[in-house]
């Protein structure tokens, strides 16, 4: 049976270890870790063309992979409905 004093004891304990581990990073500053809240506006503002992949045929490098994934698809189709 564990005695009530070693069980407070080793919650000072903890809490002791808690409190050194907040002031262990002094570079940390609480400024720096609270988090920036943006509103819906905000957040899309930013949102073009590019979000939903209008400009993604515009470097040529979509088109080819998709002609081969393409001709890969109409072979494999053509066999099954053949």
């Amino acid at each position: 049976m564990v005695h009530a004093d070693a069980v407070q004891g080793q919650r000072s304990l903890m809490r002791m270890a808690a409190g050194k581990l907040e002031d262990a990073n002094p570079n940390v500053s609480p400024r720096l870790c609270a988090q920036v809240r943006r509103t819906r506006k905000q957040l899309y503002e930013h949102i073009d063309g590019d979000y939903y992949g209008y400009r993604d045929e515009e470097d040529g490098i979509l088109v080819k992979v998709e002609a081969a994934a393409e001709a890969v698809m109409r072979t494999e189709v053509g066999f099954i409905f053949a």
